[in-house]
């Protein structure tokens, strides 16, 4: 029981310096330096001794290696993106066999509207624009 509380005070800890560290640098220093950073950060607020301080950064750099071994690689993102294009291109043939030219046609302009609108949304909505 006091084992799994500790663990919810430190993920409810360091839920806002990792939401901190994603807006505040979009140049992403390296996994140690956001390490140091996050240390650095909760001592002061936390009034952490040196010896937690010490404990806490490599219990930052050993999480934020887990972490990042859970993402894919570039490798795996483009065989998935190849793979959709795939289904996507054959269900695009079985469409244009089943469709008039006309539903086609339609169809497809309808998809580049969805398209264009999505691109306007998440540029409005991460603050770019086109």
């Amino acid at each position: 029981m006091k084992t799994t509380f500790k663990s919810l005070l430190l993920a409810a800890t360091l839920l806002p310096f990792a939401a901190q560290a994603q807006e505040e640098n979009m140049d992403k220093p390296d996994r140690g330096e956001r390490a140091q950073q996050r240390t650095e950060a909760m001592a002061k607020e936390l009034g952490l001794n040196d010896e937690q301080a010490t404990k806490l950064k490599a219990m930052n750099e050993r999480y934020a290696e887990e972490m990042r071994t859970m993402r894919p690689t570039e490798e795996e993102r483009k065989a998935k993106r190849e793979k959709m294009k795939d289904i996507d291109t054959r269900r695009n043939v079985e469409l244009k066999a089943l469709l008039t030219e006309e539903q086609y046609a339609k169809m497809m302009e309808l998809r580049q509207q969805r398209m264009d609108a999505r691109k306007e949304e998440g540029g409005r909505k991460h603050g770019r624009r086109d």
